[in-house]
């Protein structure tokens, strides 16, 4: 089915349709009723109301362990002092709603649904569980802890990839059912199936690594002096420093976690596995990675005059989660470009035609 098809389809109206009646009405929320942003602090509370569930097991294993550390409210006690080396998170949140909504658009029985659910939510609790009591009994030690979670991190990211690939190996043929709708020769990545998984498992085992091993500090000077050209073209005056973007009204501090990396390998890994034509595979690929990091240049531009006038980086929290967004968006408008025109279009062709 071709992109214009798909967009002309009743289904795809009907979600554009809900999609602008739940934009509307958000709106009205936001403008006349409240005060402030419902959505996002709604989400964060459910977020955090996990997160102390988490904490309670992980006390729980720091007890029947012997460890005299508690955690109350996010905040680690020894002994009766707080300690400030590690902080509580929830882990996985990105990767876990994917794979369960993979789970339920599956066309397969509702019990294998529940099941795999139960099981992706147990093993990714009792993870993240573990990771936030390691990191409580490690805090302010002078032990390396911080390879150490990572190992335990990157432990939990291969579980829960690979209760993904069972599931996928199990709905095969549904799966690649619901992706024929989409130009793309669903044999040839029937073939590949197993590239996939090997790569996945090569991919985090790499960005563990990578994290941990390299701090990245040329990539965040070129994005920053990138950024401080554009702004001084614009009337801005930014000052460069190493993780630093320093202007009269505020900073832009930058960690490697924000480069990121982790999208554009993705971005990457899926055009090289659904694409035969080398020389325009690698084009794209490195065409795309231009762009995304031209658009983080651009993220940094937008949030550094956001500080400026408003005096303060708390006000940009909403203004840097939506650049996100947009820079995810990005990504997926160049799969879509990269399906339609690029991505085995010959070969499906031909197959359509033999078909006809």
């Amino acid at each position: 089915m071709k992109l214009v098809g798909i967009l002309r389809s009743r289904k795809f109206k009907v979600f554009i349709t809900l999609t602008l009646i739940l934009l509307f009405i958000y709106m009205i929320l936001r403008f006349f009723f409240f005060d402030s942003d419902p959505v996002i602090p709604f989400i964060y509370s459910i977020i955090d109301s996990y997160l102390l569930l988490i904490e309670k097991f992980a006390n729980l294993l720091l007890r029947w362990t012997g460890s005299p550390e508690v955690i109350q409210n996010h905040i680690i006690i020894r002994n009766g002092i707080q300690l400030t080396g590690f902080t509580t998170l929830v882990i996985y949140k990105k990767i876990v709603p994917f794979v369960l909504l993979l789970f339920w658009l599956t066309q397969t029985s509702i019990g294998r649904k529940i099941w795999f659910t139960i099981l992706l939510v147990v093993v990714s609790f009792l993870f993240i569980s573990i990771h936030n009591a390691v990191g409580a009994h490690f805090a302010n030690s002078d032990t390396n802890s911080r390879l150490f979670l990572s190992i335990l991190q990157s432990i939990g990211y291969l579980c829960i990839n690979t209760i993904l690939f069972k599931w996928v190996w199990d709905n095969k043929k549904s799966i690649l059912i619901s992706l024929s709708k989409l130009p793309i020769n669903t044999k040839q990545l029937e073939k590949k199936i197993i590239e996939i998984i090997i790569s996945i498992y090569i991919y985090i085992i790499i960005i563990q690594f990578s994290y941990n091993y390299f701090d990245f500090n040329l990539w965040i000077d070129f994005l920053f002096n990138s950024s401080q050209k554009i702004l001084s073209l614009l009337g801005f005056e930014a000052v460069v420093e190493p993780s630093l973007l320093i202007g009269e009204y505020g900073s832009i501090t930058m960690g490697k976690y924000c480069l990121g990396f982790q999208t554009m390998f993705l971005f990457a890994w899926i055009v090289f596995l659904t694409g035969n034509n080398n020389k325009i595979k690698w084009i794209y690929i490195f065409s795309g990675v231009i762009l995304l990091n031209f658009v983080n240049i651009m993220r940094f531009v937008f949030l550094f005059i956001h500080i400026q006038k408003h005096g303060g980086y708390v006000l940009a929290m909403d203004l840097h989660d939506l650049l996100n967004y947009i820079i995810y968006f990005m990504v997926f408008v160049l799969w879509i470009i990269w399906f339609e025109k690029f991505a085995d279009i010959r070969s499906f062709k031909k197959e359509q035609v033999v078909k006809q």
